[in-house]
């Protein structure tokens, strides 16, 4: 991969044929970097996300959805590294859980948008940690995320439901909607 150092956006949505060593190219040639989106790439793993948290500080997009090779614990370092994130996307990251979850709630306080549809791992408890950390954060997909109950109702009532404009949590088995209905 030859990258443009002017670079601030690159998708590679669905292309199979990304891996770790051009992820590595692409990140060290484009510090400018700003949105990332790598959904679909399932050649990437926990290297090539350690190689873009250390070039890709300014992002503000990171799509990581179906990414199955990649944890939880090569994702924190990047958002650590990138606090001006306001939109990532994380579904079907099988060890996306409520750890990372508070790790987002504390290291992204720009995020405004967070897909975390299928992540087994995600609770109420990792739910509400976003919704309390993330003070920008208007739309959150969930959908699927078996973890997830009628609590986090409660949870938007209390705090985020003034400035949560999109909520999908359609799939979960704890869902049995009489949250709404409160």
């Amino acid at each position: 991969v030859v990258c443009a150092p002017g670079l601030q956006v690159f998708s590679a949505a669905g292309c199979h044929g990304v891996t770790d060593t051009s992820l590595q190219s692409l990140t060290c040639g484009c510090p400018l970097l700003q949105d990332l989106c790598l959904n679909g790439c399932e050649n990437i793993t926990d290297a090539g996300l350690r190689a873009a948290a250390w070039h890709c500080q300014g992002l503000r997009a990171l799509g990581l959805a179906g990414c199955h090779h990649t944890s939880a614990a090569a994702v924190a370092p990047v958002l650590s590294a990138c606090p001006r994130l306001r939109e990532l996307a994380l579904s079907r990251v099988g060890s996306v859980g409520d750890a990372l979850l508070g790790h987002i709630a504390a290291h992204c306080p720009e995020l405004i948008g967070l897909d975390i549809s299928h992540c087994s791992q995600v609770t109420d408890a990792g739910l509400g940690h976003v919704l309390a950390g993330c003070p920008g954060l208007r739309r959150v997909t969930a959908e699927g995320c078996v973890g997830v109950t009628d609590r986090v109702y409660a949870q938007l009532a209390v705090g985020a439901g003034p400035r949560v404009r999109g909520l999908r949590l359609s799939g979960g088995l704890g869902l049995a909607g009489h949250g709404v209905l409160r």
